[in-house]
């Protein structure tokens, strides 16, 4: 029908009015095949804006005595986003912790065998402020000098501030092998894995807060000499919010899940409105613990799962990520360790996928990736 009466039109001397009711028809097309298909609809149907790409730089180091690390790190993100505003965060960090390595070693006949366990703990504070800024003009001008407008909340203040408290461990298992006459330094195999947990507070400028928690499993992987890695889950995210408006009255729960590896990210954002009395009442057991996505279980939990496929949003996005970050670092192990490291961050990533599920429908976010052609 578009197409003919874009064809028809002409010979009427209407062509303005024949663009506009097919524009009319293709979108209510696209519009019936339950995608979103337009930076309005998003909006009219309270979706949040689509982060189109990233770019994530700063630095961070380390310095090690005694087996004792303190750390810091810097970074900035910038993010464009489907409504044609920009998020920027700027965070900074410190950490402490301690590291240790011990293991055993033997020998078979003229080879030398020789097993080792590293594994540190740490312990994480972050602050960091965020800005919304109304497109990529604005965003340009304040990225011109970015460190002095961070903290110019006169002229540029913040659209939110958080504070972060967090813990991580990790550890690696190697076994290597030589001549019984040398250092055992052919590595046969080796498991490496990581994890860490935090707790954190957003405070947005219009009153509304956010307790968030976050768990995370980083670099599982399982590696044998002279064979490509035989297990690799890289790096697995789960984080819940909770958000009050200003006067504490329960505004959302979202519960987010993000699985890297390959150089690409998959992200689903579970979003439950809080303010509708029956959400508010299935939630109620979660609003108060720690992590709401794992407390508690059971029944509870299930319901809360089923109120979210039937009355929730749940957006997946999926970007491809380009890490350019550079490092150096050296470590000296004498019972005790001692080390210095550093790196320079630059992580890239760009939506290539994009869609949301609402009750049994599920279409394309086509504001954020439009369709081929």
């Amino acid at each position: 029908m578009a197409a003919l009466l874009l064809a028809a039109a002409p010979a009427v001397g209407a062509p303005d009015i024949a663009r506009a009711v097919a524009a009319a028809v293709k979108h209510g097309l696209c519009v019936a095949g339950g995608d979103v298909c337009s930076t309005g609809d998003a909006r009219r149907a309270g979706l949040p804006p689509c982060p189109l790409k990233s770019d994530f730089t700063g630095a961070e180091g380390s310095v090690k005595a005694f087996s004792v690390e303190l750390g810091g790190k810097w970074t900035l993100t910038a993010t464009p986003r489907s409504d044609g505003s920009v998020a920027i965060v700027r965070a900074a960090g410190g950490s402490a912790g301690v590291s240790g390595g011990a293991g055993p070693s033997g020998s078979l006949g003229p080879t030398q065998f020789q097993a080792g366990a590293d594994g540190a703990l740490r312990a994480r504070v972050v602050a960091a402020r965020g800005w919304v800024l109304p497109d990529a003009a604005t965003a340009k001008r304040f990225l011109a000098h970015s460190l002095k407008h961070s903290f110019d909340d006169g002229a540029w203040p913040p659209a939110w501030r958080s504070a972060e408290l967090g813990g991580e461990a990790s550890g690696s298992l190697g076994l290597s092998a030589g001549d019984t006459g040398g250092n055992a330094d052919g590595k046969v195999a080796g498991v490496t894995v990581g994890a860490g947990t935090a707790i954190g507070w957003r405070w947005a400028a219009d009153g509304s807060t956010t307790r968030y928690s976050r768990f995370n499993v980083d670099g599982t992987e399982v590696a044998v000499a002279f064979l490509p890695s035989l297990w690799a889950a890289g790096k697995a995210e789960w984080v819940s919010e909770y958000t009050r408006g200003p006067h504490g009255e329960p505004r959302e729960l979202v519960l987010r899940t993000a699985l890297s590896r390959s150089h690409r990210i998959t992200e689903s954002i579970a979003h439950l409105d809080l303010t509708d009395p029956a959400n508010l009442a299935i939630a109620r057991p979660f609003l108060h613990t720690p992590m709401p996505r794992s407390f508690p279980f059971g029944a509870a939990r299930q319901a809360l799962l089923d109120r979210i496929a039937t009355h929730g949003v749940v957006e997946r996005l999926v970007s491809d990520v380009h890490d350019d970050s550079l490092g150096a670092s050296i470590d000296f192990k004498a019972g005790l360790e001692f080390g210095l490291g550093g790196k320079k961050l630059a992580v890239h990533r760009t939506l290539t996928e994009a869609s949301v599920r609402r009750g049994a429908l599920t279409g394309r976010r086509l504001d954020c990736v439009p369709a081929p052609g």
